[in-house]
């Protein structure tokens, strides 16, 4: 594929494999500016308001489909005569464990502030009643609304936030505009643009509108749809093996009564695998209020949902209702949190937020000069950038023409993105992809938005099957370090035709500063594997340097590094407490090559959260996790085990589940296994294999 050549033209780099970072899922992660040092968390002990907390029941009563029910909920509350606004975290999750160290770092925050905090776990998922329904999602959201405005101590003014699939419902409870919602903080919500407006990545697709109940875990959201014939392999099947565990998990007994054991095995005589992110269906029985509360919605450009972000700031009507912001973050953390970095006061932005919008509602929403926007500029002097339109007035797109010889773009799965052992990084990513470089001048590129390639192909037979081409945006140092800055998947339909086409498809968003002698790299491969599964395909063609082209969105004039709009250093309200027991056992990689003579070689990646960990009223959570990628095949695995353990009342269940995604010639393969057990009963046990073409 390709020849070495010199800059601009169609090459293999053969250097620059150190000083790279890696991020979580996987690819680069822009290293953080020795300027901006991570700022130190604050605990906070002191606030205006002495708080209480309990657990409580909501009920639902039934309505259409849905059969009554009651909701588990934790309320933290300020101790004062008076009633307060209420702030909501409604989610398809576990409060008794799996958020109860994220809950007890915001909601007492809030309570301290005046507020009556509320996270409410879904029907059917954690100590709530029921079995997982999608369908009632919104129609529980808006009951629980009500019923938190009836309460003697709300005042009727409700607040919502979430993040992930927590956030997606906020914003789609928001659009139905209950009378006493009047604010609203998303954070990292699934995406809502539509898959034809948005680019594909490597690591994180798009879901689908309606996604068909019966489709398993191991392909998710990544149904082929945004990205057909193709599904990206990496953190995709990693969240689903998540969420198919998390949905065997039982109700507590420490929560709930000794019902819990009827309660799961209808659980999980009812599931069905399901995709992550997965969006509530749309009911058309349910009431429309007035006008949309003013909404914040947040992300990362290392997450989903950053599109989403750029979408309602661009068509924000009227402009102030709608404020934006991404950072550096990965989408598994609050912004307080600032993973990878940095953390802001993200507690204290969203308090501003519910205090301008809930206790004045009345007042002028706006600030003047307030930015409609700010984004995190990453790499060269990287800093905040506010803007108070979208897009900014002084964004041009300049173009890159690709130079040199045609190239021949070959299908190299079993060695495209897998770990090299010869390579002086074990990921050497591009050592066979074909990359064209650009030099930046001695003034800095600064990028914001959407960045597009153009490629002039010319198929060399007619296509049976749909093609993949992965773009990736790198930032080399003059050292040769590269480090990520965005990337993108153009997928080619079959076609009975040879016709010469030039398609247009653009990258993921993002904002980034390449440095004065530093080089802009575009590096293509067909595909990308592990980041990207290609179903069976057909070559791309032959690609035409003279007529593609590389665009990128880039300022005349570059964003302030001292902008007017600074964030506060990070606090939260004082941890849980969970402790983890100390362990002889050397920690495990968090990833590693494995050489084998009869499979070849594999990639193998613990995810984060692994190990035990003890919270204060007894409960011990066990988590082992496991993704394998395999070069043959492709295919990809992934194992989780969950035990939830309470020695001093003899509760001891244990969930054990794998996600497995292979290809064969005719499409993919998906297979599902599930064992749960109380003690050493098998309690559970089933298996889903489902064929996708």
């Amino acid at each position: 594929m390709g020849s070495l050549g010199v800059i601009g033209e169609g090459r293999r780099p053969d250097q620059g494999r150190t000083g790279d970072r890696t991020r979580p899922d996987g690819e680069r992660a822009a290293p953080a500016p020795p300027s901006a040092p991570r700022p130190a968390m604050r605990h906070r002990r002191r606030f205006p308001y002495e708080t209480s907390h309990e657990d409580l029941w909501i009920p639902l009563a039934a309505s259409g489909t849905h059969e009554s029910s009651m909701l588990y909920a934790r309320v933290w509350r300020p101790l004062t005569p008076e009633p307060v606004p209420a702030l909501l975290e409604y989610a398809p999750d576990r409060l008794g464990d799996s958020t109860a160290a994220r809950d007890a770092q915001r909601h007492p925050w809030y309570a301290g502030q005046g507020y009556a905090s509320v996270r409410v776990d879904a029907r059917g998922h954690g100590s709530s009643q029921g079995i997982p329904d999608a369908s009632a999602a919104l129609p529980d959201g808006l009951a629980v609304i009500a019923w938190l405005a009836a309460q003697p101590w709300c005042n009727g003014r409700i607040g919502a936030f979430g993040l992930g699939a927590g956030a997606g419902w906020a914003l789609r409870l928001a659009a139905l505009a209950p009378g006493p919602l009047g604010a609203v903080v998303a954070v990292c919500a699934p995406q809502q643009a539509p898959v034809d407006t948005a680019p594909a990545r490597p690591d994180h697709a798009r879901s689908p509108a309606n996604p068909s109940p019966a489709v398993s875990p191991a392909v998710c959201d990544a149904v082929p749809v945004a990205v057909p014939a193709a599904v990206p392999a990496d953190a995709t099947l990693s969240r689903s093996a998540d969420l198919l565990a998390a949905l065997c998990l039982p109700p507590d007994p420490h929560h709930t009564d000794a019902s819990w054991r009827a309660l799961w095995l209808n659980r999980l005589a009812a599931l069905t695998p399901r995709c992550p992110d997965e969006p509530p269906p749309p009911d058309a029985q349910l009431p429309a209020g007035g006008q949309p509360p003013p909404v914040l919605v947040v992300s990362g450009w290392r997450a989903p949902g950053h599109d989403d972000v750029l979408a309602r700031v661009a068509g924000a009507a009227p402009p102030d209702r709608v404020r934006g912001l991404i950072g550096p973050w990965s989408a598994a953390h609050y912004p307080d949190h600032g993973i990878p970095g940095p953390a802001i006061g993200f507690l204290q932005e969203t308090l501003r937020w519910f205090d301008r919008h809930l206790r004045t509602p009345d007042a002028d929403v706006g600030t003047p000069g307030e930015p409609l926007l700010r984004c995190w500029i990453g790499g060269h002097r990287a800093h905040w950038a506010a803007d108070t339109r979208w897009p900014p007035l002084d964004l041009t797109r300049t173009a890159y023409p690709l130079h040199g010889l045609p190239v021949t773009l070959v299908p190299d799965v079993p060695r495209s993105g897998l770990p090299s052992p010869e390579a002086a990084d074990p990921l050497a990513d591009d050592t066979r992809a074909i990359c064209w470089d650009f030099p930046t001048g001695t003034e800095p590129v600064e990028v914001l938005g959407h960045p597009r390639v153009t490629l002039r192909l010319q198929p060399e037979k007619p296509q049976k099957a749909s093609s993949h081409v992965v773009a990736r945006l790198w930032d080399v140092a003059p050292d040769g370090s590269p480090t990520l800055v965005t990337s993108g998947v153009l997928t080619l339909p079959a076609s009975p035709g040879s016709t010469e086409h030039a398609p247009v498809f653009p990258l993921d968003g993002t904002g980034y500063a390449f440095a004065p002698g530093h080089r802009i790299r575009l590096a293509l491969s067909c595909p990308y594997w592990p980041w990207h599964c290609p179903g069976p395909m057909d070559a791309p063609g032959t690609l035409h340097p003279e007529g593609s082209r590389l665009e990128l969105p880039v300022r005349v004039h570059p964003s302030s590094e001292e902008g007017p709009w600074p964030f506060d250093a990070p606090e939260q309200a004082e941890p849980l407490g969970i402790s983890s027991p100390a362990t002889l056992d050397p920690p495990r990689p968090g990833r590693r090559t494995v050489q084998d003579e009869t499979t070849g070689p594999r990639l193998e990646t613990v995810p984060h959260g692994v190990g035990t960990f003890r919270h204060p009223d007894g409960l011990e959570v066990t988590v082992e996790a496991l993704d394998v990628h395999s070069a043959r095949g492709p295919g990809v695995d992934a194992h989780r085990t969950i035990r939830l353990h309470r020695p001093d009342a003899l509760w001891d269940v244990s969930v054990e589940t794998h996600s497995a995604l292979t290809r064969d010639e005719s499409g993919f393969v998906t297979r599902d296994e599930v064992v749960c057990r109380s003690g050493p009963e098998i309690v559970f046990h089933r298996t889903w294999q489902q064929k996708l073409p």
